[in-house]
Formats: C-alpha cells, structure tokens, sequence
C-alpha cells in the first residue's frame, strides 16, 4: 500500500527518551531480537490505529517457518486487500502546532 506525499505530515515528532539503563534497554530488545536470532522469515503489516486523541498507529507482525517466506507474503497480501482500514486515515482530533525553526 504506497503512502501518499500529499497527506498533511505533522510537523512535530515525539522521540522516545533514551535510557544509560542497560537492563531497560535489554528488556525492551527481548522483545524485537528473537525473531532473527530464530532465523525465520516474518512480516509487519500496519493494522488499525488506537482509538482516543493519540490515534497511533498498531501494527501486526506474522512469523512463518523457516524458508516460508512466499507463504507469508500471500497471507500479508490476502490481509491488505481485505481490511476494511487499508484505504482509511486517522481522525485527528487536535491540531498540531508546528516546530520553531
């Protein structure tokens, strides 16, 4: 699904406040890093956003066997085509100020 470059960008970008914590920063890795440790093929599709003011994006991850990655592009195509949000945006519900230059 391409991204239009004509859709309103927000100007300002909440970044995550990094941590000198190495066990917060391990505990936060367990959960992105098996996957590849594994060495089996997986797929991120967007899937909806959350509902209230933030209206973030969420996003579905779908983890195949090993050398199942046609497998996995066939089932992330049959997911595109039929949720009912592919085509759909957020609803902003507050107006976001741009940053001073």
């Amino acid at each position: 699904m391409p991204y239009s470059v004509l859709r309103h960008q927000p100007q300002r970008i909440r970044l995550v406040k990094k941590t000198d914590d190495p066990l917060s920063m391990y505990i936060g890795d367990i959960m992105t890093v098996n996957v590849n440790l594994a060495g089996v093929p997986a797929l991120s599709l967007p899937c909806g956003f959350t509902s209230g003011d933030s209206c973030l994006p969420v996003g579905l991850q779908i983890i195949g066997r090993m050398f199942s990655e046609a497998d996995l592009l066939s089932i992330g195509h049959v997911f595109e085509q039929t949720a009912s949000f592919a085509n759909g945006t957020p609803s902003m519900t507050r107006e976001v100020s741009p940053v001073a230059p």
